[in-house]
């Protein structure tokens, strides 16, 4: 979390934002080995692309870009304050296939909206805008969504419609509550290693402008339950898959968190809801009443200095369509006034 937070914000978690949570999943048990239900998902299989861009790690002076090229390439990003004159460059380097890459822009000024741009020898990326950090008492926006799962349940085109909708919204941040990777569901790791990579290709055209902050849902592979500590553990593999793919934030002049070093995986880069509890329902995570509403479909935080609005859009209402994709519509919405 921020050291120093712009606002005190309740925070609100949705459960199966995208669909059904797979209740009728049955575990398939393999031979002579630990028992893994299976992940099976035409959502692993996505459309061949140069190149993605995942922001991550957000400050008042600075912002990393995730950068995972799908064929050898050499290039750099241009950033700057105006569209068109991008006079600031990172130095040229090469992006080797399949390898992602953490660029830092540095040298930003806090509460200024910046563009950025990729640009490689044989392609290169719109301009892109992002917000740094604002100051104490401003306003600011930011998305929520959770569950995604990318399992039998889930609809591409639903999961995309949700994350469109987010983006419509221009967040400064966007926060996804776990259950992303789903990395102890697969039948082995190279099925499970295609899930990172499918998020970034469905999570990209959000968050290239909004940074991604992943909190860890407990199907994501990284708890030591019964997965062990060990080097070839699942739940050191996991980890280490998703800060390969994925930049959260680390304990430094900016953020605070875990600043445990783990013996094989160093910091973990892990934010959990309930600090690990794991609260078994709404009523242990405090929520005592009120409306539950089904999927799909994201939440949008909007805070100003009277009040945080909390918004939960849902996906494809009634059919309705909106610049040739399905809308959304606001199932409900709440005030949380400032103390």
């Amino acid at each position: 979390m921020m050291k120093k937070p712009t606002q005190l914000l309740s925070l609100v978690f949705v459960f199966s934002a995208f669909g059904v949570l797979g209740a009728g999943d049955k575990p398939v048990r393999k031979g002579g080995g630990s028992s893994q239900p299976v992940q099976t998902s035409k959502c692993n299989e996505v459309p061949a692309h140069p190149f993605d861009l995942i922001l991550g790690r957000p400050t008042t002076a600075s912002v990393t870009v995730s950068v995972l090229c799908y064929d050898d390439a050499e290039g750099g990003i241009a950033y700057g304050n105006e569209g068109g004159k991008l006079a600031l460059k990172t130095p040229v380097r090469r992006f080797k296939k399949g390898e992602p890459a953490e660029i830092v822009l540095p040298g930003l000024q806090p509460d200024r909206r910046y563009i950025y741009q990729l640009r490689l020898g044989h392609s290169q990326s719109a301009e892109i805008g992002f917000h740094t950090a604002r100051p104490p008492g401003s306003g600011f926006r930011f998305t929520i969504t959770a569950d995604s799962h990318l399992d039998e349940h889930t609809e591409p085109a639903i999961y995309q419609q949700t994350l469109a909708g987010a983006v419509a919204a221009k967040p400064d941040f966007h926060i996804d509550l776990g259950d992303t990777f789903m990395a102890e569901k697969h039948v082995d790791r190279e099925a499970a290693a295609k899930q990172y990579l499918a998020q970034r290709y469905f999570l990209g055209p959000l968050c290239q402008s909004a940074p991604l902050f992943c909190v860890l849902g407990n199907h994501d592979g990284e708890s030591p339950r019964g997965r062990g500590g060990a080097a070839d553990s699942l739940a050191v593999w996991s980890n280490t898959m998703r800060k390969r793919y994925f930049p959260n934030p680390v304990p430094d002049a900016f953020y605070s968190g875990d600043a445990a070093q783990h013996p094989e995986v160093g910091l973990l880069q892990d934010y959990y809801p309930g600090n690990g509890k794991a609260p078994r329902s709404a009523a242990e995570y405090g929520y005592k009443s009120g409306m539950i509403l089904g999927s799909s479909g994201h939440l949008r935080v909007t805070v100003s200095p009277a009040a945080a609005v909390v918004e939960y859009l849902r996906s494809g209402e009634a059919g309705a369509t909106s610049g040739g994709r399905m809308a959304e519509a606001v199932a409900q919405t709440y005030t949380i006034p400032a103390l």
